[in-house]
């Protein structure tokens, strides 16, 4: 006699399948964070649309907050969730300028490059390198205005 396994291995495929399919878990947080904003100028300007990432001079903390800078310049810190603000410690900010190719574009900028326009640099590219970055911010539980950051 015959037992067939199939519908057996089916049911068990299709409840692991239902199990798997629940919400996504967020990351959990490994650290407490603060919130942490501010606002920054080039040459008494904001600077829009540029990528902060902060850099902690803890050698022993790994955890790296970021920010995207609205049209005013103004920024809030991000780590785990949006707007969540930053491990409490001293940082080193770098800016970035964000890519506005696709990933395909990307691809074809070798063959390309000379008929296509780079986005122009919106600051000094010290401000690029963690090792040159003098821009420098403290986040801390009781203060979260990291006031205006200023480049030249």
């Amino acid at each position: 006699m015959w037992i067939s396994t199939k519908p057996h291995f089916l049911h068990l495929f299709f409840f692991t399948v239902i199990l798997g399919c629940g919400e996504e878990p967020s990351f959990k947080s490994t650290v407490p964070v603060f919130p942490a904003s501010g606002k920054i100028l080039h040459l008494g300007k904001p600077l829009a649309g540029v990528i902060l990432i902060f850099h902690s001079t803890d050698v022993n903390q790994k955890i790296k907050a970021q920010a995207t800078t609205d049209d005013d310049g103004k920024f809030v810190a991000t780590t785990f969730k949006t707007a969540d603000g930053a491990p409490e410690g001293d940082y080193t900010v770098t800016l970035v300028v964000p890519s506005n190719e696709s990933d395909s574009a990307r691809e074809d900028a070798a063959t390309e490059r000379q008929f296509r326009k780079e986005r122009p640099v919106l600051f000094p590219s010290k401000y690029q390198n963690l090792a040159t970055s003098p821009l420098k911010v403290k986040v801390t539980k009781n203060q979260p205005d990291l006031g205006i950051l200023e480049i030249n």
